[in-house]
């Protein structure tokens, strides 16, 4: 009992410390490399996905505003996305690495302005007339 009691504080501690801490483009990257769907690869997902839930933009009923073409129009940091209905979160980290690639000045960057410029560049809003 004592082992999963130190076991418990042990990931507490360590979420907490993590939490604490500004994930950079390359420490984000570091987990985005894995393509598999292990610890490392979840840890990426879920910040993209996180990422993608802070910019979602509503309508006054909760839903995602949507644009006639069917892109969601989302917004973050000041860059502005339109997604594709078909856009997985498994696309949308091959988008952030490849970015990553082409852009390694953003490497010590905060993570999630570095998404939020990828997917501003791989998914332009079309302008509206």
């Amino acid at each position: 009992m004592q082992r999963v009691g130190a076991i418990i504080l042990l990931v507490v501690v360590v979420a907490v410390e993590a939490s604490a801490q500004m994930l950079t483009g390359k420490d984000l990257q570091r987990y985005c490399d894995s393509t598999r769907l292990d610890y490392e690869g979840g840890i990426c997902r879920g910040y993209v996905e996180g990422v993608l839930g802070s910019a979602r933009s509503t309508d006054k009923s909760g839903r995602p505003k949507t644009h006639a073409d069917g892109t969601w129009d989302e917004t973050l940091f000041g860059h502005r996305w339109c997604l594709p209905e078909t856009a997985s979160v498994d696309k949308l980290v091959a988008v952030f690495n490849r970015w990553l690639v082409a852009h390694p000045e953003a490497l010590p960057r905060e993570a999630a302005r570095s998404i939020a410029e990828s997917l501003a560049e791989a998914f332009p809003c079309k302008r509206t007339k």
